[in-house]
């Protein structure tokens, strides 16, 4: 941005970011990613699924975040049982 912004702006020192309201989001998109998890054959092949499907809710959000992303990597990738 150095090339469209003032020079002031672009290199100041105390700029800082925002944080995303990810555990809204997470918890809003809960029973999506809940289906996604449940549905995947990758993660049926590594994981105790029976348990997965009782304490899903229950995981902290970073853990529901990456089971969700690893099944839809399996999906998008169709990775899955053999």
């Amino acid at each position: 941005m150095q090339d469209l912004l003032p020079t002031n702006i672009t290199w100041r020192k105390d700029k800082i970011g925002f944080a995303a309201p990810d555990q809204l989001w997470l918890n809003r998109h809960s029973p999506a990613m809940y289906e996604k998890v449940v549905g995947s054959t990758l993660l049926a092949r590594y994981v105790d699924m029976a348990a997965v499907k009782k304490k899903f809710h229950r995981l902290d959000l970073g853990m529901r975040w990456r089971l969700y992303c690893v099944a839809l990597w399996g999906e998008r990738f169709r990775v899955g049982a053999p």
